[in-house]
């Protein structure tokens, strides 16, 4: 958005942050002109295009016992401590879809909070580890204070979409963010050099097989 106003400062923007439930809701009520999420609903008629990868990880703090292992399973997942988004969430649901295969999966009970900055915080502060949006946590990755887990399967890749109504005429504002984002917005999207590898950094990290084993 700070990208977008640089070249067009004549056009307002204001910003409405929301789970995927709630930002639906306003689109489905006309209350917004477009909506920035990563899967367009099904349930009413909608123009959606892709501006960028979105990839899906789970983190944890440094000093976690799988922060250096390899190729964990979900089944060694099932029984850490999961801090989630609320319901409603299209993280939650994309968690919930990744780990619903595993036995006991449905039968745990998580915390659930309502952002990812407080979700980040409670992974740093060691209280549990957490499926979240890549893109959310590129400073705290820099600064070590969060590792992403070598997991099969994962990132799991989606796509950041801009969804509008087909019933609702694009504004000539509307048209020029949309073609903003199409042409540009990826290249605004953080950059996660561990899982768009360049060939290095695999090599240090090891496989363990429990925290006895060394």
């Amino acid at each position: 958005m700070a990208a977008f106003r640089e070249l067009h400062p004549g056009i307002e923007i204001s910003l409405t942050v929301g789970n995927r439930g709630a930002i639906i809701d306003t689109l489905r009520e006309f209350e917004i002109d477009l909506a920035l999420m990563g899967r367009p609903p099904r349930d009413f008629q909608v123009r959606a295009q892709v501006f960028g990868d979105h990839p899906l990880v789970i983190i944890a703090p440094p000093t976690h016992r799988l922060g250096k292992v390899t190729n964990i399973t979900k089944e060694e997942l099932v029984n850490e401590d999961f801090i989630v988004r609320e319901a409603g969430s299209g993280t939650r649901s994309s968690l919930d879809i990744f780990m619903g295969d595993v036995v006991g999966w449905s039968d745990r009970r998580f915390p659930e909070m309502t952002s990812n900055e407080t979700i980040k915080q409670a992974v740093m502060a060691g209280i549990g580890i957490a499926f979240i949006s890549a893109h959310t946590i590129a400073m705290e990755l820099g600064l070590r204070r969060l590792v992403i887990l070598d997991v099969l399967g994962m990132p799991i890749r989606r796509q950041w979409y801009s969804v509008s109504r087909t019933d609702l005429s694009a504004s000539p504002a509307m048209y020029a963010f949309n073609t903003f984002l199409v042409g540009q917005g990826a290249r605004h999207l953080p950059f996660i050099p561990t899982i768009y590898p360049t060939g290095s950094g695999a090599d240090e990290k090891i496989r363990v097989k429990d925290s006895a084993s060394s």
